[in-house]
Parts: C-alpha cells; sequence; structure tokens
C-alpha cells in the first residue's frame, strides 16, 4: 500500500514537473495541477523555500533548487616525488606537480568565490550586531531623555512655593504714577500728625 503523500511533497513535485515542462511556476498554476487550496499552496511554498527546496524568482514565480548530495570527504597529500594524492570519498586522483598547479588555476576562481562569500557572511554577521547595538542605545538614550524630563518636572514642582493671594493691606500710599484719592491723603496727614505728636518732646 503506497503511504499518503504530505501536502509539502505534492507541491515540490508538481513545482518540479512544471519546471521540467518549462512552464512557469505560479500558486495558481500549482493550484490547478494540486487542487490544494491557494492558501495551502501559500503556506507550502513559503515551507519549501524556508527550507532551501525552491527559490522565488520573482513575485509570485517559484522554480525548484538545485540539490545537490552531501559533500564527501576530501584530503590532499604530497608526496615526497612532488606527486598528489587526491582523496575524494572512495576515489583518488593522482596528480602530477604540473597538473596540481593547472588544477589549483582551475579552482582559483572557485577559491575567490569562497571567500567572497564569507567576507559576505561575516560582513552581514558583524552589520546586524552593529544594529542591534545601535538599537540599545538609541533606546537607552530615549529612556534617559524621558527620565530626565520626568525628574526636572518633578524637581521644578517640588521647589515651586505654593503661591496663595492675602488681602491687601491699606498703607496710605498710593502706587507709583497713580494718584491719591482725597480719602488716601487725609490718612497720610493724619498719620503724619500723629507721628509728630508722639516724637515732640513731652513737659
Amino acid at each position: 500500500m503506497t503511504a499518503k503523500k504530505s501536502s509539502t511533497q505534492i507541491v515540490l513535485d508538481a513545482l518540479h514537473d512544471l519546471h521540467q515542462q518549462e512552464q512557469v511556476v505560479t500558486r495558481e498554476t500549482l493550484h490547478e495541477l494540486t487542487g490544494l487550496k491557494l492558501a495551502i499552496i501559500d503556506d507550502r511554498i513559503g515551507a519549501l523555500i524556508e527550507e532551501g527546496l525552491a527559490i522565488r524568482v520573482q513575485r509570485g514565480v517559484f522554480v525548484p533548487a538545485e540539490v545537490h548530495p552531501p559533500a564527501r570527504v576530501m584530503s590532499k597529500t604530497v608526496l615526497p616525488d612532488g606527486t598528489v594524492k587526491i582523496d575524494i570519498g572512495d576515489q583518488v586522483l593522482t596528480l602530477t606537480p604540473k597538473e596540481d598547479r593547472m588544477l589549483a588555476a582551475l579552482q582559483a576562481g572557485v577559491v575567490m568565490q569562497a571567500a567572497s562569500i564569507e567576507i559576505g557572511r561575516q560582513t552581514s554577521a558583524l552589520s546586524g550586531e552593529f544594529q542591534q547595538r545601535l538599537n540599545r542605545v538609541e533606546r537607552g538614550i530615549t529612556r534617559a531623555l524621558e527620565n530626565g524630563q520626568e525628574q526636572a518636572f518633578k524637581n521644578a514642582k517640588d521647589v515651586t512655593p505654593d503661591v496663595t493671594l492675602e488681602p491687601m493691606q491699606i498703607t496710605g500710599r498710593a502706587p507709583r504714577g497713580k494718584s491719591q484719592t482725597p480719602g488716601a491723603k487725609r490718612v497720610r496727614k493724619h498719620r503724619r500728625l500723629k507721628k509728630a505728636a508722639q516724637s515732640a518732646p513731652k513737659t
């Protein structure tokens, strides 16, 4: 009895079939071939892309990714006479010194590409780490500013005295630049006379 395929495998098989027939693979063509709902197609395509089994070449268009077998163990041995032995899995390749140099020249482009990929990976990692640190610094500055403004407002509130209005006392003196009323003049004259009488020597 044949085991039932998962929806992921059904979508992957349909993706390969359409691509081999040189057809443009979209969610609609996958829906027509598999009969699965569009929501399931979208979910399974997303999972295949994350697993590296499918590639989104442009919006809504997909192709299957090339899957290679696992890399075999490789080693290189240089014999005393200059002969080179390259072991690739169970296979052994024997090269003369000249053939080894020729192979190295052919592999130079691959070496540069590998170095470029590694540099790009390290740059991306450093960029991500730098961005995270920058975000933490910005958040710290924002919190410090918010706390500083809040503390400054609190301090200003603590040192500001309560303002109370007291009843105005009549001193008999009018504000500068304003004329005195007759009543104020009489009060002022009365106070001058009273002060003079108090300061006069008693007999």
